[in-house]
């Protein structure tokens, strides 16, 4: 039985089946449908992308959980077609014997999954019930294709998964995900190829597996791990002086903190500093308002408001030290936002840290 999954759209799994658009050179535009099944990566129909006529599609875009017109989770372009020469003969129509042939991997810069989940992979499924899930052309809104899901049984054989009568699929179904619930969640068997049977993810189950992981290289790379205490410490020298880090300087700092040295005990070593004295006075002998109106100059580069300058006097006649004045402004949410460009920091060699 078919249902129209509406507002269930956006939820798991149905946030993971995909509405396609395939353009082609000649202006020719299809529809159809496909499943997140990687990170990158999106599992639908070699006929989908390639026929012998038009040949390559020349513009392919997925909508995740698309429904009667909206695309709560984007468009993306794919940047790598992945498919099978499925048309043997030519004819332009999918046999049964290159059924097992027509499935495409789409790949993609962005990291689909983090954003819809995805779906599982089962090559050793060999029958019984089955979800087919996707965009049937006859099923269309007031603004759109609606995405539908319907339930009936199936079997595998020879690479095709074949559909008994208690299901329906119908143009616009191609390349969406033949599924059932597994005990780890939504896992897809087959790739709808026809109204009567799909491509089982069995019949080149490896080159599914080469594909995805040759879509990789299309993601941006992560960015190295920077552990927090090395930006804090950039952040303090920064704020304590009131000037940008220089490499050999941060490093030293760096190496006196992973000596066991404390942020309190690295405060006010700037603040006792030659250059802090020499630049801004000698902070022992200053005014608590004083030395308040001189954080707000030198870490947040503004002069202090009136509520803001009693809370740290006050604060600093109730007994705050110095050196814990400099770290709350340092940490300061304000410091940290105009500060951010130091989450850029890089290990360049090895224990040298630099932007």
């Amino acid at each position: 039985m078919t249902i129209l999954v509406g507002g269930a759209s956006t939820t798991s799994p149905f946030r993971a089946v995909a509405f396609i658009t395939a353009t082609f050179a000649d202006g020719y535009t299809q529809t159809a449908s496909g499943a997140v099944v990687g990170v990158n990566d999106v599992l639908t129909a070699s006929h989908v992308v390639w026929n012998a006529v038009r040949g390559t599609a020349t513009k392919v875009t997925v909508a995740p959980g698309y429904d009667n017109g909206a695309s709560p989770f984007g468009t993306y372009e794919a940047k790598l077609l992945n498919y099978y020469l499925w048309d043997a003969n030519r004819d332009g129509l999918v046999s049964t014997t290159e059924a097992d042939e027509d499935v495409a991997i789409l790949g993609f810069a962005e990291r689909l999954s983090d954003r819809t989940g995805s779906f599982g992979l089962d090559p050793a499924y060999a029958s019984g019930d089955v979800h087919v899930t996707g965009y049937p052309g006859k099923y269309r809104g007031t603004k759109g294709i609606q995405l539908t899901d319907d339930t009936g049984s199936g079997y595998e054989r020879d690479g095709v998964f074949h559909f008994n009568a208690d299901v329906e699929a119908n143009p616009g179904n191609s390349g969406g995900p033949v599924w059932y619930q597994g005990a780890s969640g939504p896992t897809l068997v087959g790739v709808v190829s026809t109204a009567i049977f799909a491509a089982d993810v069995s019949g080149h189950w490896g080159q599914l597996q080469t594909w995805m992981s040759a879509n990789d290289y299309l993601m941006p790379a992560a960015a190295p791990i920077v552990p927090d205490y090395i930006v804090k410490v950039a952040r303090l020298y920064e704020a304590g002086l009131d000037r940008s880090f220089d490499r050999g300087g941060l490093n030293n700092w760096i190496d006196q903190y992973e000596g066991g040295m404390s942020f309190t005990e690295m405060a006010r070593q700037f603040l006792d500093s030659e250059e802090f004295t020499t630049r801004f006075g000698d902070d022992d002998v200053m005014a608590n308002g004083t030395f308040v109106t001189r954080m707000y100059l030198n870490v947040l580069d503004r002069a202090p408001e009136a509520a803001g300058f009693e809370h740290w006097t006050n604060t600093m006649n109730a007994g705050m030290s110095r050196e814990q004045v400099l770290i709350h402004f340092s940490e300061s949410p304000e410091n940290l936002n105009q500060s951010a460009y130091l989450n850029k920091l890089r290990e360049i060699s090895s224990s040298t840290w630099d932007i």
